[in-house]
């Protein structure tokens, strides 16, 4: 049995070996692609091709850096939703020597979807996502923008609950942030 075994090994490992060199000798050798029959066999190329899923989205607000971060507080309260921090990186990277453009993180909180994440085992693996922060900042350009985790893309793959709260989340924030955005 086992030198059954090992004949089939070597032979599928052949078989892959044959198979790779074939797919791969044309363009080695200087044919061109199309003489392989499928230039792209694996879909390597039509991946290349797709728009990257965007992690963060990013906007410039209508306003100033200061009047964005008032407005964006309003908003959340507006929503029913809680700031539970704010963290103003200019200040912290001062007492530290460092100079930034304004820049505030601002944590924020629905104690609705997070009670619906935190109630099962299975989904409180995803708390190092909580609280949701938004980020508010200024450029070298002058201006201001509005930068956030893109929630309902990221969540998608976890499925069940926590792909459901984390859509709900990312329509609520999107909500928030809309009327600042230019």
């Amino acid at each position: 049995m086992r030198k059954d075994l090992k004949v089939f090994g070597v032979s599928a490992l052949l078989l892959v070996f044959l198979l790779g060199f074939f797919l791969q000798a044309p363009a080695a050798f200087g044919y061109p692609a199309e003489w392989r029959g499928n230039a792209d066999p694996f879909g390597v190329r039509e991946q290349e091709q797709q728009e990257p899923m965007q992690m963060i989205l990013e906007n410039e607000s209508k306003y100033d850096f200061t009047e964005t971060v008032e407005r964006f507080k309003q908003n959340v309260s507006d929503a029913g939703w809680s700031v539970v921090g704010v963290y103003d990186y200019k200040e912290i990277l001062a007492d530290r020597g460092f100079e930034v453009l304004d820049i505030k993180i601002i944590a924020l909180c629905s104690g609705q979807h997070s009670n619906e994440i935190l109630q099962g085992d299975d989904e409180r693996m995803v708390s190092p996502l909580m609280p949701c922060t938004i980020a508010i900042y200024e450029k070298s350009d002058g201006n201001t923008y509005i930068a956030r985790l893109n929630s309902g893309v990221m969540a998608a793959p976890f499925g069940g609950v926590v792909a459901e709260v984390m859509e709900t989340v990312a329509v609520e924030t999107e909500e928030m942030v809309q009327e600042l955005i230019k």
